[in-house]
Order: C-alpha cells, then structure tokens, then sequence
C-alpha cells in the first residue's frame, strides 16, 4: 500500500500531505489507514500459516520489554552522550547480568530488575485489589494492574521493537503499587499495635 490519490479530505494539510512542514513524514497521513489494513491482514496471515515466526517475535517482544531504554536501536548512538553514570544505573538498577544466555546465535544480557519485578507487580496489584483497605485504594490498585496487563499483554504481541519504551512508561506503577503495599502493612501495624495497648491496660 501506498499514500492514496482518493483521500476523503485532500484540503486538509495534517491528514493529506505526505509530510510535515519539517519534512519529516506525516503519520497521521489517510493513507495508513489502507496500509493498516494491509497489515493486519498480513499479520492474520502469519498467525495462521506461520505460528512460529510469530511467537518467536514474541519471545523477542518479552525480552525487549525488559530492557533499558538506551537499548534501542536508534538511541545506541547516543551512549557516550549519556555519560558513565546511565550505564552504571542500568547495570545496577537492572540488574544486569552480561551474556547470561544466547537468542539467535548471539549473546545476551539478561535484565533481572524488570524480569522478576513485572511477575510480582502484577502479583502485588492482584492481591492488593482485594486487600486493600479503602475503596480508594481499592481503585487504585485495579487501575494500576489493569494497565500493567494492558500494557504487558498488547506491547508483547503486537509490538517487537519499542517494548522497552511501553515499558518504561508504567515503571512507576510498580512504585504505586509499593506504596500501596506500605500503606496496609502502616495502618495494620498500627492496628494491631492499638489492639494490643488496649488488652494491656
């Protein structure tokens, strides 16, 4: 598929001209609209004759999705700009374990943060959803699971490249749901705590 001749609004510079004024290309273009679907139909097409190509890009989809951020193709470059002290974060903060195993021949790094964080996040945003001790919390425990879901489940099969991007967008929901987690154990505590002061006296 390409840009189309028939567009429905051809006077409309944001959705008819191939690129914007800097030049860049115009995603919001009418065209991509056909091209999707021509996409997805080449994707159900691989879902059903090719199921194996596709779970391999998801296996590679899982993987990006723990990775840092600078990872990214098109950031690589930008390393030495950086600095020392992002690498050093992202080999303490992820936990970086180099060439923990191979994936297509080639060694990788495995990320251990990301990797066992997610599964316990989501744990913790399950069992907080009916443990929490307010309706507040209560709401806010099932937003942040339900997104952490959304986001983990349609950026690893639909997405292969900008995982880590997807992922880094809800990395303080794990922080919200910590502190959610504080939150019961404080006011439990605390209850506990009154509970026995008042056998005592």
């Amino acid at each position: 598929a390409s840009y189309r001749s028939d567009l429905r609004y051809p006077t409309i510079p944001a959705v008819a001209a191939p690129r914007k004024s800097n030049g860049a290309p115009n995603y919001n273009h009418e065209g991509f609209v056909a091209i999707g679907r021509d996409l997805r139909g080449d994707a159900l097409w691989i879902l059903q004759h090719r199921p194996a190509v596709y779970l391999s890009g998801v296996a590679r989809a899982a993987y990006n999705f723990t990775r840092p951020g600078s990872e990214e193709l098109h950031l690589r470059s930008r390393g030495p700009k950086q600095g020392s002290a992002t690498a050093r974060f992202e080999s303490l903060g992820y936990l970086r374990v180099r060439q923990a195993f191979r994936f297509r021949g080639a060694p990788r790094d495995l990320y251990l943060t990301p990797l066992l964080g997610l599964p316990l996040a989501l744990i913790m945003a399950l069992w907080l959803s009916f443990r929490s001790t307010s309706p507040e919390s209560l709401l806010l425990a099932r937003f942040l699971g339900l997104t952490l879901t959304y986001v983990v489940a349609v950026g690893t099969l639909c997405e292969v490249w900008e995982n880590a991007r997807f992922r880094f967008y809800v990395d303080v929901f794990w922080v919200g749901l910590a502190l959610l987690l504080v939150q019961i154990i404080v006011r439990k505590s605390a209850l506990y705590l009154d509970q026995r002061r008042r056998s005592d006296v």
